[in-house]
């Protein structure tokens, strides 16, 4: 267990039940400006997850994204936004596009074969 008080520390070791009062001296002013500015930098990466989750629509089931988008004939930046996690062009003009959602695409694929197969008496 560590406090701090003032110009020093009081450390407390559960093992050996001892009390260690360090002295900072000119140190713990140095020593809070550090603190505030790593406590500036999580507050700024607490807001950018933030702003990424809902960009990337990382709180909503892929269901829900699905039929959100379902039946739309235009391309816009919130689909790709939504379901491409990375668009490779190669110098053959070639392209390769990967979905944030391959493997439940895949799921799908799988269970509407076996859907129609059985609707087809197979």
């Amino acid at each position: 267990m560590v406090k701090r008080e003032g110009g020093s520390i009081s450390i407390y070791n559960l093992e050996t039940k001892e009390l260690n009062n360090i002295e900072l001296g000119h140190d713990v002013e140095q020593m809070t400006i550090n603190e505030n500015v790593i406590d500036i930098q999580i507050t700024e990466y607490e807001n950018h997850i933030s702003k990424y989750r809902k960009d990337f629509h990382l709180d909503e089931s892929w269901e829900s994204i699905i039929s959100k988008f379902q039946g739309k004939r235009i391309l816009t930046r919130e689909i790709v936004d939504a379901f491409v996690s990375e668009i490779k062009i190669y110098p053959d003009k070639n392209m390769e596009v990967k979905l944030y959602y391959d493997d439940m695409l895949d799921q799908l694929v799988s269970i509407a074969d076996v859907r129609e197969a059985e609707c087809n008496g197979r």
